[in-house]
């Protein structure tokens, strides 16, 4: 008999391993799914907060929603807007859409420039956006037929020049073939309802 002989040598045992396999893939697809729940709710709360804030930055929502009025110099006048009629405020120094402020917010005086703000208003009474009352009036009509005018004023660094609007009013003109101005008031005032 040989030395090494397969006779002496005990049998191996076999090991079941179905199970290690089936808890390997539960785990995987727990940790797929536990990824994905986690992406969709990475977005989601992304465009909750894009709801909440609109398309604007959060400090510029805050500024919009403030009860302050705003205080600047516009066009040489030292003024001070009602908050519901100044939204969007742009000062002259302030950083452009997607920069970040270089140092802290500057403290707003009746001599800081104002270049750009907006505001609605309603027609034909010119009340705005005061009360939530109004507020909600406005958000009840639709687009295409609401009595609410979106006014913006822009002034100083950023104002495109004298004969802005006939610059627009032309482009708009030559873009629809109107044959003249008169023909375009006339189908604006026949085509309002």
């Amino acid at each position: 008999m040989s030395f090494f002989s397969k006779s002496k040598l005990p049998p191996k045992p076999v090991h079941k391993r179905p199970r290690s396999r089936f808890f390997k893939f539960v785990l995987w697809t727990l940790g797929v799914l536990v990824l994905v729940c986690t992406v969709l709710l990475v977005l989601w709360l992304r465009s909750l907060t894009a709801y909440v804030f609109g398309f604007e930055p959060p400090a510029m929502a805050a500024a919009r929603y403030s009860s302050r009025a705003v205080v600047g110099d516009l066009g040489g006048v030292a003024v001070t807007i009602p908050s519901h009629f100044a939204n969007f405020v742009e000062y002259d120094g302030d950083p452009g859409w997607g920069e970040k402020r270089k140092g802290p917010r500057p403290e707003r005086t009746h001599q800081s420039k104002l270049i750009s703000f907006g505001y609605y208003t309603r027609f034909p009474d010119m009340a705005g956006e005061s009360s939530r009352e109004l507020i909600k009036d406005r958000s009840s009509y639709p687009n295409s037929r609401t009595a609410w005018i979106s006014v913006g004023i822009t002034t100083g660094s950023i104002y495109p020049g004298d004969g802005f609007l006939d610059r627009i009013a032309s482009y708009i003109g030559k873009k629809r073939k109107f044959p003249s101005t008169n023909s375009m008031s006339n189908c604006l005032d026949n085509c309002m309802v």
